[in-house]
Parts: C-alpha cells; sequence; structure tokens
C-alpha cells in the first residue's frame, strides 16, 4: 500500500471502457484465458482472413469515392450495423392478434398486459398441495412455448387418486383470463378456477369445483360443479381423446363469469353471480370474498392406469390453434420483455414503399387516370403520383426517366429526405476499370445536385443485390446539404432557400437506372443517432402501425357525416339505393371515395334518408367473435303508418330491429318478437345502444335498457358477413315517398366488443356524449412505436390529454416541440415524489421542516441522496413533529381490526391490493429445496439456517472457436480480452492486499490511498461482485468479501469506542461504516422512489455490461450482505462488553436505517428477502 502505483491498480480493477466480446460466456479469468487461447489457435491454424481478400465485410465498410473525392468524405459511423431481431419482432406484432399479447414486448405493453394478474411472471406448474406430486409428473410440452405443462398422474408420482394442479404463485383479480386443456385419454378431469380457502384432497376424490371456493367443468360426465353437481347439456359433445378445452374467466366483481369451449366452438357461460341479470347455466356466489376476491386456475385429473394417461395445459396463445384464445381474453404467459426504448427513428412526416405488403404501396382513386398510380403515404394523406411501376417491393426509375417527383411543400428551414437504393451494373469499359458508379441523387427543377460517386457490384454471379441506405438532410438557413451513404457522410454547400425549395420541383434520381423503396420525408434535420437508427431498422415500423390502425378500424370505428364531406371513404360502410347483390357490394369495396350525395341527402352533420329504397351495408366480415356493440345517433321525424314499419337493423333474414307504428322498439327473431314498453322519442337525436353476445341481446335507448333477450347470435354468426341499417326488406311495409324524411342519422359507431355498465352510462345518456374515447384503441397500440423511439409513456399521455389526439406522427411532433416542458414537468414530478418518499420515512416527520432543510438540494444523482441522507441523518432529531398524527385514511372496510395495520403502514408506501396480494412472493419459480419454503426459526442465527441471498455458481462451456476472423476483428478481440484480464489481476491484487492487511490489523486500512469514498464504495461493490462470480481460484472461496469488510468494520468501531462523543467522530474514526451507512440509505431511499427496480438483480449474470448495472441502478443483494454484515457485527461474541455493544447498535442502526429497512421489508417482492431482512429485528 505504500507503494506510488496502488491507486492505479484500484482504478485497474474499475474495469476497461473496451467492449468485452459478444460471445464471451462469462467474465472470469477462466473464459477469458480460453478466449485468448481459441484466438491464438486461429492464428495457428492460419485462418485469419486478410482484410482486403474479406468476403464477410460488409457494404457499408466498402463504399469509397473517387481518390479525388476521398477528403471529402468522413466516416460517421463506425459501429457496424447490427439489428436486433427480438426488437423487430416486438414492433412488428399486432397487439389485435392475441388481445394486447406479444411473445416480446416493452415494458409498457406488459405493465398493461399484467393489470389483474398477481404473482410470478414465469410459468410452472405444481400440485395443491406440493407434496401430492413429484416433480417426475410434470413434463415438458408445448410448440412455440415450452414449459413444464404436460400432467402424468402415473400411480408412482402421485399421491391419492384425485390431484388438484395449478400455476404455481399466479393470481387473477381483475380483467378476462383464458387457459386450455388438452384432454386426457380416459378418466374424469374438472377444469375450472378457484379462490383463497380452496382445499383440496387427493384421497378423497375432493377436487376443483367441489366446494363453494372452486367452479368446474367435467366435459367427459357434461357436469358443472359447484359445491354440488349441475348438468351442462352441450349437443351431446363429449369429451374424447385430444380435444382441447377452453377456459375462460371475466372477473368483475358482481358481474364475473366463467366460460368454456370445447376445439375453439363456444359451448356456454357457465357460472354467474347470483345477481348478475345476464344468461347461465348456474348462478352462484363468483365473490365469496367480497370484491377483492382473487381467482386461480385449477385442473383435478383422475389417476388411472392407462400407460398414456396425461393432459397438457396450454398457456401461449401461439400454442392454441386448436381452442384459439377468444376475443378480449388474455392468456397466462406473460410476454418475454424486450428493451426497444431509442432504437428507431422518430415518425417520419410522409413515408412510401414501406413494409413487406406490396399490395398496399398503392392508394386507389377514382380522380386517377389509368397511366397513373398514386404511392401511398403511409402517414399523412400526401400520396404521390407516378408512372412507375413495382417490382418485388421495390419502385423501378427507369434511365432517362427524369426521375421521381418529390413535392416538398413547406417552408421549413431543414428537412431531411431518406430512401434505400439498388442500382443496376455498368457495362461501361470506363466504369468497370474504376469499379464505381456516379448517381446523381437530385435535380431541383433543372438544376442537378448533389452527385455522388458509390461502387458498383465487383461480385458479378452475386445473387444478392447490395443495399444503399442514402439520407440528405437539407439546413437552408446555413445552405448546406449533408449527405449520408451508408457509414460515410459528405457535406456539400448547396446556395437554397425556403422559398425556392417551395416554388421549385423537386424530382430524385433524375438519371434512373435504379430502385427505391423506404422513402421517407421529415420537416426537420435529423440528427446522427436517429440516421443511424434509420440505416438499422428503417421504418417498417411505420407499415406496421398503418396496417394495425386499419386493422383496429374494422373492429372499432364511428362514421361521422356532413356536407361539406358526402363520400364514403372507407369500404366498412358502403351506400346502397338498388336490391343487394353479393357481388355488387364486393366492387363497391374495392373502390373509395364512393359519392353519397347519389344516395342521401347530407346536411351539416348528418345524413338524410328519403324515400324506401336508400340504406346502408356495414361489413362485419372481420368480427371474429359472437361480442359486439353498435350504437346509433338517429332522429326519427314520424311513426310509421298503420301496419307498417321502420327498419333500424337486420343481422339477418330471420333476425332484426324495427320500429312500429305505435312507436316501440321490437326485435324479431324468426318464431319470436320482443317489443320495448318505452316510445321512441320523436324530432330529436336518441342514441340508441345495441349490445349483442353469444346468447343474448340487448337495446338501450339513451341508457336506459328497453329490450333484453336471449338469442343464440353464435349460430348465425359463421353466415353473417354484413348488416344492413335502414334497409326495407318488404317495400310493402314502408311505403315512405320519396320526397319524405324517412330517418335521419348523425353517427354509426360499431365495436367488436361488448361494453360494460359503467360505459353504457358514461357513454351512452345522450348523442351528445362523445364516444372518442371509448372506441379509441388501447394505449399500448398507441405507445408502442413512441416508446421505441425513445419517449416516456407519461409524455405520450400528457400530450393526448392535452390535444385529444391520437394520431402518431402529430404526438411524435408535439412530444418534441415540447419536450423541455416533458421535462421540466418531470423533474417536478420526481421531485415531489421524492419528498413524499422522505417525509414519510416516519410517521413524525415535520414535511415543512424536511422541505426547508433540502430546499436547494439537488435530486439527480446518487452524490445528491448521499447528502440528502447525511443531513437527514445528522438533523433526524430535528425533522420530528412534537406530537405523532397520521394522515392515513383506512379505505378498506373489510376485517378492519385484523387489516388495521396493514392499510395504515403500506398505503404511505404506494403498495395496492390486499395483505393476500401483498403476501404473494414475486420471485421466479422456486425448487422444492429451495430455503423460502423451510420453516423459518427466528430464534437461531440467519447463518444456521442458510437464508439470504445466495447466489449459484454459473457454469457454462469454456470452449470456443471461431470462423471467418479478420485481422482487425482478431486484434480488436485480442485486445479486448486482455483489458478484461488486466482487469481481473487488478481485483485480486488488491484482494491480497486486503487480505495482508487482515493478518495484522495494528491500523485502519488506509482506503485513501485508493482514492475518495465515491470511488471506494464503487470499488467494494465490485470487489464484492469479483469475489462471487469472477474468482477462479483453486479453494473455492465465493466470498472473499465479506469477512475482509467484517473486520476492517470492527476494526474502525473498535477505535469509534474510544471516543467520548462517537456519533460526532464517526467520519473520521469509522469512515468505512460511515460512507457505507450514507450508500444504504441512497439504496434504500432509491428503492422506496421505484420499487419495480426490486424485481431487477444487476447481478444475475457475470458480464461486464452488467457490471456497469452496479452504479447506475441499487443493488438489493449487496444492501442486504452490508446490513447483515452490521447484523453480525453486534451478534458475534468480540472484545466489547454488553454495555458498549448497546451503545454501539444506534451507532449501526440508527432510527433512519431502521425506518428504511422496514419499509424495504414491505416492498421486497421475494419471500426470500422478506426473511433476510425479517432477521435484523428479530436478532
Amino acid at each position: 500500500m505504500q507503494k506510488p502505483y496502488a491507486i492505479v491498480i484500484a482504478q485497474l480493477a474499475l474495469g476497461s471502457k473496451h467492449s468485452l466480446p459478444s460471445n464471451l460466456r462469462l467474465f472470469n479469468r477462466q473464459h477469458l484465458e480460453q478466449y485468448c487461447l481459441s484466438l491464438d489457435r486461429c492464428v495457428q491454424s492460419k485462418t485469419i482472413v486478410e482484410n482486403e481478400n474479406d468476403a464477410s465485410e460488409t457494404f457499408q465498410d466498402a463504399l469509397s469515392t473517387p481518390d479525388t473525392e476521398d477528403s471529402l468524405y468522413i466516416v460517421w459511423n463506425d459501429m457496424k450495423i447490427n439489428r436486433d431481431q427480438s426488437i423487430i419482432d416486438a414492433l412488428s406484432t399486432s397487439t389485435l392478434k392475441y388481445g394486447g399479447w406479444k411473445a416480446n414486448a416493452s415494458e409498457t405493453e406488459i405493465e398493461f398486459y399484467k393489470q389483474g394478474r398477481i404473482g410470478s411472471d414465469d410459468i410452472s406448474i405444481v400440485s395443491i398441495p406440493r407434496q401430492v406430486a413429484k416433480v417426475q409428473a410434470l413434463e415438458e410440452c408445448g410448440n412455440k412455448h415450452r414449459f413444464h405443462g404436460r400432467i402424468n398422474v402415473e400411480s408412482s408420482y402421485i399421491q391419492g387418486t384425485f390431484p388438484t394442479f395449478t400455476f404455481e404463485n399466479l393470481e387473477f383479480s381483475e380483467g378476462k383470463w383464458y387457459y386450455c386443456v388438452k384432454l386426457p385419454v380416459g378418466g374424469l378431469i374438472q377444469i375450472g378456477w378457484a379462490t383463497t380457502e380452496f382445499k383440496p384432497e387427493a384421497n378423497n376424490g375432493r377436487g376443483v369445483g367441489d366446494d363453494i371456493y372452486s367452479w368446474c367443468y367435467d366435459g367427459s360426465r357434461s357436469v358443472l360443479f359447484h359445491n354440488g353437481s349441475y348438468n351442462f347439456p352441450s349437443e351431446d359433445l363429449q369429451w374424447k381423446e385430444n380435444d382441447v378445452c377452453g377456459c375462460g374467466i371475466e372477473i368483475d366483481g358482481e358481474n364475473t363469469r366463467i366460460k368454456y369451449w370445447l376445439n375453439g366452438k363456444f359451448l356456454g357461460t357457465a357460472f354467474s353471480h347470483e345477481s348478475d341479470p345476464g344468461s347461465s347455466r348456474l348462478k352462484c356466489n363468483m365473490i365469496p370474498h367480497g370484491r377483492s376476491t382473487t381467482y386461480f386456475p385449477c385442473v383435478s385429473i383422475e389417476v388411472i392406469y392407462y400407460p398414456t394417461h396425461c393432459c397438457e395445459l396450454i398457456v401461449s396463445p401461439e400454442d392454441m390453434d386448436d381452442c384459439p384464445l377468444p376475443s378480449g381474453y388474455k392468456p397466462l404467459l406473460t410476454p418475454k420483455l424486450i428493451h426497444v426504448e431509442n432504437s428507431i427513428v422518430v415518425y417520419p412526416y410522409s413515408a412510401y414503399l414501406v413494409g413487406d405488403d406490396t399490395q398496399e404501396y398503392l392508394h386507389t382513386s377514382p380522380e386517377i387516370n389509368n397511366s397513373m398510380s398514386l404511392l401511398r403515404d403511409f402517414v399523412n394523406e400526401d400520396h404521390l403520383e407516378t408512372t412507375f411501376t413495382l417490382d418485388d417491393q421495390w419502385l423501378i426509375v427507369p434511365e432517362n426517366s427524369g426521375g421521381l417527383s418529390f413535392p416538398l411543400n413547406t417552408l421549413e428551414l431543414s428537412l431531411t429526405i431518406s430512401f434505400d437504393l439498388k442500382i443496376a451494373s455498368t457495362t461501361s469499359d470506363e466504369d468497370s476499370t474504376n469499379n464505381k458508379q456516379n448517381i446523381l441523387l437530385l435535380k431541383l427543377d433543372h438544376i442537378e445536385m448533389l452527385s455522388i460517386s458509390i461502387p458498383s457490384d465487383e461480385n458479378d454471379d452475386d445473387e444478392k443485390e447490395e443495399v444503399i441506405h442514402i439520407a440528405i438532410v437539407f439546413y437552408l438557413k446555413e445552405k448546406q446539404t449533408k449527405v449520408y451513404v451508408n457509414d460515410r457522410c459528405r457535406t456539400f454547400l448547396v446556395g437554397l432557400d425556403p422559398k425556392t425549395m417551395m416554388k421549385s420541383k423537386l424530382f430524385l434520381l433524375p438519371n434512373g437506372g435504379a430502385q427505391i423503396r423506404n422513402l421517407g420525408l421529415w420537416k426537420y434535420a435529423l440528427s446522427e443517432e436517429h440516421i443511424r437508427r434509420l440505416f438499422t431498422y428503417g421504418l417498417f415500423y411505420v407499415a406496421v402501425d398503418y396496417h394495425e390502425r386499419k386493422e383496429y378500424r374494422k373492429q372499432a370505428n364511428t362514421f361521422l357525416f356532413s356536407k361539406t364531406q358526402p363520400n364514403f371513404p372507407n369500404e366498412l360502410l358502403l351506400p346502397f339505393y338498388e336490391p343487394f347483390e353479393e357481388s355488387q357490394w364486393l366492387n363497391k369495396k374495392k373502390q373509395s371515395d364512393i359519392d353519397g350525395s347519389k344516395y342521401f341527402t347530407f346536411d351539416e352533420s348528418s345524413i338524410q334518408l328519403f324515400g324506401n329504397k336508400t340504406y346502408l351495408v356495414l361489413d362485419t366480415s372481420n368480427q371474429h367473435s359472437s361480442q359486439f356493440t353498435l350504437v346509433l345517433d338517429i332522429f326519427v321525424p314520424k311513426f310509421p303508418i298503420n301496419n307498417e314499419q321502420l327498419t333500424l337493423i337486420i343481422f339477418a333474414p330471420e333476425l332484426g330491429i324495427i320500429l312500429t307504428h305505435t312507436g316501440h322498439l321490437c326485435l324479431f327473431n324468426t318464431d319470436m318478437m320482443r317489443t320495448s314498453e318505452a316510445i321512441m322519442i320523436l324530432n330529436e337525436y336518441v342514441r340508441l345502444l345495441i349490445c349483442v353476445k353469444e346468447q343474448e341481446i340487448k337495446i338501450y335507448q339513451n341508457a336506459m335498457l328497453v329490450i333484453d333477450v336471449n338469442v343464440n347470435y353464435e349460430r348465425i354468426r359463421s353466415t353473417v358477413k354484413h348488416i344492413y341499417l335502414f334497409r326495407e326488406l318488404d317495400l310493402t311495409k314502408n311505403t315512405t315517398s320519396e320526397d319524405t324524411l324517412r330517418i335521419q342519422c348523425k353517427s354509426i359507431t360499431f365495436r367488436n366488443q361488448p361494453i360494460t355498465v359503467a360505459d353504457i352510462n358514461e357513454y351512452m345518456k345522450s348523442p351528445n356524449c362523445s364516444l372518442e374515447t371509448w372506441i379509441a384503441p388501447s394505449l399500448p397500440m398507441i405507445t408502442s412505436s413512441l416508446v421505441a423511439i425513445g419517449y416516456k409513456e407519461s409524455w405520450i399521455k400528457s400530450m393526448m390529454e392535452q390535444y385529444n389526439t391520437r394520431n402518431l406522427q402529430l404526438l411524435d411532433t408535439l412530444i418534441r416541440e415540447h419536450k423541455e416542458e416533458l421535462l421540466k414537468k418531470d423533474h417536478e414530478n420526481q421531485r415531489t415524489h421524492t419528498l413524499d418518499i422522505l417525509s414519510k420515512l416516519g410517521p413524525s416527520i415535520h414535511r415543512e421542516k424536511l422541505e426547508n432543510l433540502i430546499m436547494f438540494a439537488k435530486l439527480d444523482t446518487d452524490e445528491d441522496f448521499a447528502a440528502i441522507g447525511e443531513l437527514m441523518l445528522s438533523c433526524w432529531e430535528d425533522l420530528q413533529k412534537s406530537t405523532s398524527t397520521s394522515d392515513i385514511t383506512e379505505t378498506e372496510n373489510d376485517n378492519k381490526e385484523r387489516m388495521a395495520w396493514f392499510y395504515q403502514t403500506v398505503r404511505r408506501l404506494g403498495i395496492k391490493g390486499s395483505m393476500n396480494v401483498w403476501m404473494q412472493d414475486k420471485s421466479k419459480t422456486h425448487d422444492d429445496s429451495d430455503s423460502i419454503y423451510q420453516l423459518l426459526d427466528l430464534t437461531k442465527p440467519k447463518q444456521d439456517q442458510s437464508i439470504g441471498t445466495q447466489r449459484k455458481l454459473t457454469k457454462k462451456s469454456l470452449q470456443y472457436s471461431h470462423q471467418g476472423l479478420t485481422q482487425k476483428q482478431y486484434l480488436d478481440l485480442r485486445i479486448a480480452c486482455e483489458h478484461g484480464l488486466i482487469t481481473i489481476y487488478a481485483r485480486e491484487t488488491i484482494l491480497n492486499m486486503l487480505e495482508v492487511w487482515l493478518n495484522d490489523q495494528s491500523s485502519l486500512f488506509p482506503w485513501k490511498k485508493f482514492g475518495d469514498y465515491t470511488f471506494i464504495l464503487r470499488l467494494i461493490r465490485l470487489l464484492d461482485y469479483h469475489s462471487s462470480y469472477s474468482s477462479t481460484r483453486a479453494d473455492q472461496r465465493s466470498d472473499r468479501m465479506s469477512p475482509i469488510i467484517k473486520s476492517i468494520l470492527k476494526l474502525e468501531i473498535d477505535q469509534l469506542s474510544k471516543q467520548t462523543n462517537m456519533n460526532n467522530h464517526l467520519e473520521k474514526h469509522a469512515p468505512l461504516l460511515y460512507h457505507l451507512q450514507k450508500d444504504l440509505v441512497v439504496q434504500s431511499i432509491r428503492f422506496l422512489e421505484k420499487p419495480s427496480l426490486l424485481m431487477k438483480n444487476p447481478a444475475n449474470e457475470p458480464t461486464m455490461t452488467n457490471e456497469q448495472m452496479l452504479f447506475k441502478e441499487p443493488n438489493l443483494d449487496f444492501l442486504l450482505k452490508i446490513v447483515s454484515l452490521f447484523s453480525e457485527i453486534v451478534t458475534d461474541q468480540w472484545n466489547m462488553n454488553q454495555n458498549e455493544i448497546d451503545t454501539i447498535i444506534p451507532i449501526l442502526f440508527p432510527e433512519l436505517l431502521i425506518t428504511l429497512l422496514f419499509d424495504l421489508f414491505l416492498l421486497v417482492p421475494t419471500h426470500q428477502a422478506k426473511i433476510c431482512i425479517l432477521h435484523l429485528f428479530a436478532g
């Protein structure tokens, strides 16, 4: 330690900035040395490829310019393009396909999906109780999602004759959830749901459905069970081998229901609450624990002696081919988290030729002649006219064609145009010699601009043509233009101004001889970071968003009418005058912007139907379920004459809704008619709501229920492709003359989802109630791309609410324009939130005093929080109120006396839900041997029970091999490994220094030789991490740091105990203790600020990337380890008497730290962490 290079070794121990090899499996000495040896073997075997002959070099690296122009180009991006397929998958999958579920999803999408889902994200099957079934009873199954979900009820694996299985640590509190079971060869099986206090008995034949806390269906006997058996006939459909039964639950308090499907066919609603007016086979108490009842899926299966007797549970919608996920339901499987943030370029103003569906590249319009085409603008409606043709997703720009006309129509001071380019090979001798081609990018009127040289294809037989990424950024104010071509950039001095650009015509690739796609326009200058994203991922997400919005409009849409826009631009709603013919309807769907004035009369805000022949046809061919909602805002001038009717809706020839001559609504169905008691209001707009479910139809007039009838709509759904609105099938039953107004309609809204009671009360009371929010797409559909751009969900919501828009390009613009304001608001909210957390660290903290104490403190970095923690530690007594008060108001009525502590304590931490929810272990699946399932004896030392945050050694193959390495790649990898080894050797050296000091301990360890204590704390974290993961010493000690830190702290406390006022000498005589305490306070406050960090463990995988996360985010493992060391110092028998120990306890555990630890006990999501903290208080 006396050597001057000690600090250099310490700095080397923090790690190198060099990135480790991406295929290095573990960051430790053995793996790095083996990796170096594998590289050396490549040299010895002479398999290193020379750079100039490297066939694997990317096209962007091969880009060159004429020798005379080399100095004009710079390499702006030296990072190799690396597309993450998981990001592409996450952004390409529609949220509509599986009810908001994706296999790969962002954090925002997962949080939206998990609403109502409680417990582990992992799926694991267990028996109830656990000892009933051995682990061998569960076998792996599934196609897309493999997991141990096949239950093999061989008698040797099972205790009892009727075991029950469920999903470990998984419950549901709200929403619609669904799972499937592939049925066994023979025997009984009961499939359903249960709630707390359900206790199956495998030996007594007691399974799910056999008590008041569970519900089930057994299709082998066509029987429902709920504390008894009830017949559930389903058209003699008996379960047979390999049938798949789907079981869904709709959790909504008194509207909770359980439904069943078989091989994709809806069997009906089996259970509903006793007060639910809807139809079901059995009405019973669905909420035995009140509205806070939570549910979990269960399967009970009979043990018989068939050799292949088993059933499979299916949790992924990708594996539910035989019994698909019903519309509106969510599967049990949690999507895989993919970090998509800051991956794609900001939203363009216009985008053309994007995506994989070339049929969408062109926009049809009756105003365009046959010789022209319209390139669709996937963002706005600025479609481009062109005569060029498409070939395999590329627009062909022929030679000498003049180029693609591209109107700018902007007065902005900067703009960006980008596109992908493929060029034809040249046959010119000169070009062949130079191996380059000159490409003219732009022509402004007759002025040729921006000529660049690029290499032609060197390989005559190369089947894959190279794609050139081009971005042109105009800085009109500075009168210069930057052209980015793959990894190169050149600046052109082009003296143009916005007015010149506005008046002139711009042509892309005027000399032609090329193909183009992924054409985008931004009305500002893209940064190089966003150009890098553009060249990496392109604009595919724009096409995905377009298709998703288009599909969503088929499921939820509002049609408004006005005199200024009489056309019908959407094929979903079409006008008719003549009798309906299927072929004519299909032809009309292919057209666009049908002139509605030929059929109807329009006023300022409605469509008027005169006579008895005009009507509308609503397309329902995309309706995939028997549940939908239709809303009509209609104006009826007068009732039909005697014995006539006014037809409103025809679902099928045998099913429809009419208005009688007496003014009553009437629903007819084959041999049944149901008439309302209420009379239709005349001469004012009325909101008519029609709710269709599988076996019932409800009609509301201004939110008042007027008709409720059971109708099996499921039977006719497969034959219904469209719904007639206001069509008179029999003209003799309505003889309204051509000059007489029959009915007037202001809007038509449909949604392929049932409506809730709350939405009826909020949106359906009057035609003046806006339906925009009700039919708006889900939040993940709106936020998916914007989050991937890098915008926060809170920003998106703020702009949506402030400007009442869900247009993605407009939201992108608004967020960019208000970013400074949004960041300021975030900072203010964060400060308020932090102040709330700090003020609630104790029930007697005086908030005003706290505000005054930290008034001028920043709350941005760990150093800021360290300063605040230090202030609070030193001023803790001064911050207390004179009397203790509580501002917590109880909101729960059930079991008040038993729950009082829970609700009063946890509400201030923002913990939601019941005590049952709080008690759930949120950790990943545990083995039976895991310590959290062992009986905890708080009278024994923690060391004797192996309770804590124990780490498992990770073992991975040491065999490495490389193919096609270039000399440069070899050197880069070799240098990276050497830097990694230097880091590990430096850490070993410091650990050796510390262990040598342990043998002496004559004085305090000279930490200051290494640097300040901020540096030292970083070093200690890394050394602790290294000793647990990276060390490969022969003695295999997994934790060398704990005894070292413990010894140093003991010596510091021994020195401190000699002082008269220990608190005043803490920093001087016990510096490590002092700074570790501050660090514990900072980390704890960080966790209280953002509890989601508790689920993250940056020490899960030993990689350099995760090492850096040790500093960026708090580490619960390290926090608990240090606190445990504090506790061990107190409990160890050493050279302090009991009085001295009693004196030192408040020094080690000041009241602030104890309060923080107790709050962490309430917040930590795993049982193991709770037990670790509980030992501190129990010791």
